[in-house]
C-alpha cells in the first residue's frame, strides 16, 4: 500500500433498555461486531447510539461509558471513537474521557444545521469548556456540513473548515452529496489547510476505495460493509474484501 489512509468503521447500536441483562448482551453483540473488523485490520473504530433530542439522557451516557470502557479492555489497541447522535458534545467528551476512548465525533460544531428534527446549533463552546476537565487527551473530529441536514447561512467550505480548526476541531470530515463531490470538497480543503486531517464521511465501497485515497487522511465506512438486508450486522466478507482493496493501493 502506498499513501498511508486512516479507515474508520462505525458500530450503530440498537435502541437500549437499561436492565442489566439487556446490557450485558449488548457487550457481546458489539464485541462480536468490533472484533469482524479488527480481525481484518481496521484498527479504528466508533460506536454511535440512537439519542433522539438536544441532549443525551443519563442512561445513554451511562450505558455508552460501559460499553466503551469494555470495548477498550478488549481491544486496547484499538483507536476507538464515541458519537451522540444528540447534539451534545460534552456529553461525548465525558463518555470518551471516562471510558478511555481516544477521540468523539461531532457532526454540528460550527454554525447551525436544519435536520429533522428541527434547528441544531453548533457547540463548539462546549468541547473548550469539557477539556478543560480532561484528565487525558480527546480528539474532536467534526463534521463540516453534515450531509443529513442543510446548513443555515452557509459559507464556502475553506471558510467553515477553518473555523472549525480555529475552534478546536483535531480532524475535517467531508461528505458530498456524491462520492464526486466529496473528493472534490476534500481537495479544496487540504489545499487551503494542508496540515489539518481530512475525512471523507461517507459514500465509501470496495469499487471506489482506490480512488478515494489520495485525496484523504482518512475514510469513515459502515453501510457498505452490512451484511445484505441487515441494518445491525457486519459482514466478514465485506469487510475482507475492502481492506484487501485499501491494502492493494
Amino acid at each position: 500500500m502506498g499513501k498511508s489512509c486512516r479507515i474508520t468503521g462505525v458500530v450503530h447500536l440498537p435502541p437500549f433498555g437499561a436492565d442489566r441483562i439487556h446490557v450485558e448482551g449488548l457487550e457481546c453483540w458489539l464485541l462480536e461486531q468490533i472484533g469482524r473488523h479488527v480481525e481484518y485490520g481496521i484498527t479504528s473504530m466508533m460506536i454511535q447510539d440512537q439519542t433522539l433530542g438536544e441532549r443525551a439522557g443519563l442512561k445513554n451516557v451511562a450505558i455508552l461509558s460501559a460499553l466503551g470502557r469494555t470495548v477498550k479492555r478488549m481491544f486496547p489497541d484499538l483507536s476507538l471513537g464515541i458519537i451522540l447522535e444528540a447534539n451534545n458534545p460534552s456529553a461525548a467528551m465525558y463518555i470518551a474521557n471516562a471510558c478511555g476512548a481516544d477521540f468523539i465525533r461531532q457532526k454540528v460544531f460550527i454554525g447551525a444545521m436544519i435536520k429533522a428534527g428541527g434547528v441544531i446549533n453548533g457547540r463548539a463552546g462546549e468541547v473548550w469548556e469539557a477539556r478543560k476537565d480532561m484528565d487525558g487527551p480527546v480528539s474532536v473530529l467534526t463534521d463540516i456540513y453534515d450531509r443529513t441536514g442543510v446548513p443555515l447561512g452557509p459559507l464556502p467550505i475553506e471558510t467553515a473548515a477553518g473555523q472549525a480548526l480555529k475552534y478546536g476541531s483535531d480532524g475535517l470530515i467531508l461528505t458530498g452529496r456524491n462520492f464526486g463531490e466529496s473528493l472534490e470538497l476534500a481537495d479544496r480543503v487540504r489545499k487551503h489547510f494542508p496540515q489539518a486531517p481530512v475525512y471523507l464521511g461517507g459514500g465509501i465501497t470496495e469499487k471506489n476505495v482506490g480512488e478515494a485515497i489520495p485525496h484523504c487522511d482518512g475514510m469513515i465506512v459502515s453501510s457498505c460493509l452490512l451484511e445484505d438486508g441487515k441494518d445491525n450486522e457486519w459482514s466478514r466478507q465485506k469487510i475482507k474484501s475492502f481492506m484487501d482493496c485499501v491494502h492493494g493501493q
